[in-house]
């Protein structure tokens, strides 16, 4: 079995690992740490170790809160432009929508008025009328 050095076997890896990104070159950060390297997906978060372990690379996730954490952020982030749909389409429908009173509530209206305009002159006119221990 050939031994590959620690520097062609990162380099095998970065061309491994670059190659399904290529399309987004910004997508991963990789910071050189003690010992091995940080790789950072800066899309969801994710973070991987690699490390040499007997002249072998060997590459483990890194903080697996980080990636609920993600998970949950894009969860919110979703919700967030859910409700702002809605917001924007109760919003269009209130600055839009006027509810006129039908025919038949506007006649029951004047119906009521007129009702109360008689009973109003009715009772007008019955103070005009003379009573009868006023005489």
């Amino acid at each position: 079995m050939t031994r590959i050095s620690a520097s062609a076997a990162l380099a095998v890896l970065l061309l491994v690992g670059a190659a399904p990104a290529a399309a987004d070159a910004q997508r991963y950060v990789l910071e050189r740490i003690e010992h091995g390297f940080i790789r950072m997906d800066t899309a969801t978060g994710a973070m991987t170790r690699c490390s040499p372990q007997d002249g072998v690379w060997h590459c483990r996730a890194v903080g697996v809160e980080g990636r609920a954490l993600s998970d949950e952020l894009a969860a919110l982030k979703a919700e967030n432009a859910r409700l702002k749909a809605r917001l924007a389409e109760l919003e269009a429908k209130r600055r839009y929508t006027l509810d006129l009173p039908s025919d038949a509530d506007i006649n029951r209206l004047v119906g009521k008025f007129e009702m109360m305009m008689r009973r109003l002159m009715d009772f007008a006119r019955s103070l005009d009328r003379p009573r009868r221990n006023d005489i």
